[in-house]
């Protein structure tokens, strides 16, 4: 489909929707496949909303720096059970895949090609190359801590959405533990607020450090000047 369609779309259990610069205005429900793109890449414009149905999929082609997009207006629903196909070679290690208006709560693709991850955050589905961003590790630095919510606040979280799900499921796991089993040694999850005052303390420490400091250098400067 490279053309536009004004209705609602529903996309059968056989059936794969796919266009290069198509666009839907109305809602669409997929209980197959849906492909952006054709014979390369390409985005695939929806202004309603979209609704991935049990055993439904995605298939996402790559070619080098590009990728098929799925912009999405309106609300994705990724809450049933669903697959991200990766297809195709890229190069760099992200892609932007889809973009949406609101998630739902919870909204994950359920199984994803061997050897990449997918981030929902601030309105965009991003594509990672290899799997080193556990869930909940939601600025992959390989620890699920404070800093994850306050890159989660900066790109606009929304309070109970799949990231800060798997961020709260999983705080405190050490890298490479696997899916989110629980909190390490049972360590419990903060609140938001406190970890807004954790984050405000540790800045505070460093601004009185590097104050600290300033004042030992000047008055060693001082000293030897006298």
């Amino acid at each position: 489909m490279n053309g536009s369609i004004t209705s609602a779309v529903t996309v059968a259990s056989i059936a794969t929707l796919g266009g290069a610069n198509g666009t839907i205005t109305g809602a669409v429900t997929n209980n197959g496949i849906i492909s952006p793109g054709s014979a390369g890449v390409g985005t695939l414009s929806v202004a309603g909303n979209v609704t991935d149905n049990a055993n439904s999929s995605w298939s996402i082609d790559l070619s080098g720096a590009s990728a098929d997009k799925l912009a999405v207006t309106g609300n994705i629903d990724l809450t049933a059970l669903d697959t991200l196909n990766v297809l195709g070679t890229g190069t760099g290690t992200s892609w932007l895949i889809g973009t949406y208006g609101t998630l739902t709560a919870g909204s994950v693709f359920d199984t994803v090609t061997s050897g990449y991850s997918v981030t929902y955050t601030g309105g965009n589905i991003t594509l990672h190359l290899g799997a080193s961003c556990q869930p909940g590790d939601l600025n992959c630095d390989n620890h699920v801590d404070a800093g994850d919510y306050v890159f989660w606040r900066k790109n606009g979280g929304t309070p109970g959405d799949a990231n800060y799900v798997a961020w709260q499921s999983n705080f405190g796991v050490p890298a490479g533990a696997g899916n989110g089993g629980g909190l390490s040694g049972g360590a419990a999850v903060p609140e938001p607020s406190s970890v807004v005052l954790i984050v405000l303390v540790i800045a505070a420490m460093c601004i009185l450090g590097q104050r600290g400091n300033a004042r030992a250098h000047y008055h060693t400067n001082i000293g030897a000047s006298l």
